[in-house]
């Protein structure tokens, strides 16, 4: 938990579930498992002492942490987890929601690689007004409410983390049933080419960017689309080179339906005519390995910083 961030796209972040497993290629070489194996399971005074990253837990003394931050913010929630983690009861999701419902002045980001689990635990004792009625009667237990607020939150957006087309083809469609005020991707570390204007659902095909589907009307109403686009390329000592094109292609998209659209970072590797190959020593074709810092997070020149509107 950090009341400040060096992720560029949020501003604080909050843990109360730490410990992950993985999933997909996108985890091979995770940042928090290295961080915490490096570092934090041989401090005696984190919360990782003695931890294998793998070992998931919900930390309830951190639940009600972000009600103390009086100015309003951006959060990043559970930055060294998966808050829909197998391993995480329904319980802790209850007591965590309920908390980002009673703070309406920050916005919590929730970022997920297990969509189906978000999907599952929405379902499961819904009110009238769409809210989960658990999480709405541990709020009013803190609450006084004269009209509790309803879901989707505004002031919670949740997203899905895919890394190539087959991750966006098996996440994305979930995250478009879920009830969210704002619904979005991070595309990090991107492994291969996105095309989200088609994303398979097997029996049709949808854009994900603006909510139609293939076989709709020309002026038909479009359904639930993504929000925000986040993408970035790979960073650590094994990092994998991200392409120019693939990351060019998902800002060119964005751009066509008007998403906000925020490029992170380059990574380790960054393409070799904008950066220069002094110093660099090339392996992958038209890239170089010069460092996350040099890389940099500019675009054919451009700085991409958007956010929802």
């Amino acid at each position: 938990m950090s009341d400040k961030s060096q992720i560029e796209w949020t501003e604080s972040t909050w843990s109360p579930v730490t410990g992950c497993t993985k999933v997909s290629a996108g985890c091979k070489h995770c940042y928090a498992e290295r961080e915490v194996e490096m570092r934090w399971s041989k401090n005696p005074k984190s919360v990782w002492y003695g931890r294998a990253f793998a070992d998931v837990r919900v930390h309830p003394y951190q639940y009600l942490q972000p009600l103390s931050w009086h100015k309003p913010r951006r959060i990043f929630v559970c930055p060294r987890s998966d808050l829909f983690h197998e391993d995480v009861p329904d319980g802790a999701l209850d007591e965590i929601f309920a908390t980002m419902m009673i703070a309406q002045k920050h916005t919590f980001q929730v970022l997920t690689k297990r969509p189906e689990r978000a999907e599952q635990w929405f379902a499961r004792g819904r009110l009238a007004d769409n809210t989960p009625s658990r999480i709405l009667a541990l709020a009013e237990a803190l609450v006084d409410w004269d009209r509790p607020p309803t879901w989707p939150l505004p002031n919670i957006w949740i997203g899905v983390s895919v890394e190539d087309q087959a991750t966006a083809e098996e996440r994305i469609p979930v995250l478009l049933d879920l009830p969210a005020a704002v619904r979005w991707i991070s595309a990090e570390p991107l492994l291969g080419p996105i095309n989200l204007q088609s994303i398979d659902l097997g029996d049709a095909w949808v854009n994900a960017l603006t909510g139609h589907f293939s076989d709709d009307p020309p002026d038909w109403n479009s359904g639930p689309k993504l929000d925000w686009i986040v993408a970035g390329g790979e960073s650590g000592p094994k990092a994998r080179p991200m392409y120019p094109d693939w990351i060019r292609s998902l800002r060119d998209q964005c751009a066509a339906a008007d998403v906000p659209f925020l490029f992170k970072q380059w990574g380790e590797w960054g393409p070799c005519e904008p950066i220069g190959e002094a110093i660099a020593v090339q392996i992958a074709p038209g890239m170089q390995r010069i460092g996350k810092r040099r890389a940099g997070r500019l675009l054919d020149g451009v700085l991409h910083d958007e956010y929802p509107r």
